[in-house]
């Protein structure tokens, strides 16, 4: 299966997120691991995208029951580390992914958001950053999606 595929099914898993239950720590974290899988398997992919994402699990060490997934913070430190998508970059193939991920100022992920745009500027990695004022919520969701799908649809017009 193609690059154009496996970005088919992100901008569907997008839209199945607006009609979520429930946010707890899967779906706060899908977000984030839209961002790590495209950077994991950029061969595979060719574009990925995260709204409010938790891209650094350092920061949520206590919070989302993150440890009872990949582990306590000292027996499996290495984890930490190689899932969380500001680590990754670092060992991203530049150019080869179109990226967009956004995140309210009032978010409790903003500050990470912000860190990990601000290392992909560092890395020139190409990639579309959104910041506006909302929080981790529907609210927020509801409009930021809209950016989204408007960057995959872009992306699939323009590599159809």
């Amino acid at each position: 299966m193609g690059r154009r595929f496996f970005s088919f099914l992100i901008a569907i898993v997008y839209f199945s997120a607006l009609h979520a239950a429930a946010v707890d720590t899967v779906t706060i974290y899908s977000e984030a691991m839209r961002l790590f899988l495209g950077f994991r398997h950029a061969n595979e992919f060719g574009a990925c995208g995260s709204m409010s994402g938790g891209v650094d699990l350092q920061s949520s060490r206590n919070r989302f029951d993150v440890i009872k997934r990949i582990g306590d913070t000292i027996q499996y430190a290495d984890n930490w580390n190689k899932y969380s998508v500001i680590n990754v970059v670092e060992n991203y193939p530049k150019d080869s992914l179109a990226i967009i991920f956004d995140c309210g100022t009032e978010d409790f992920f903003y500050d990470n958001n912000h860190a990990l745009h601000e290392k992909m500027v560092k890395l020139k990695i190409q990639h579309d950053y959104i910041e506006r004022p909302g929080k981790h919520d529907w609210n927020y969701w509801a409009n930021a999606v809209k950016y989204q799908l408007l960057f995959f649809k872009n992306y699939f017009d323009k590599n159809n």
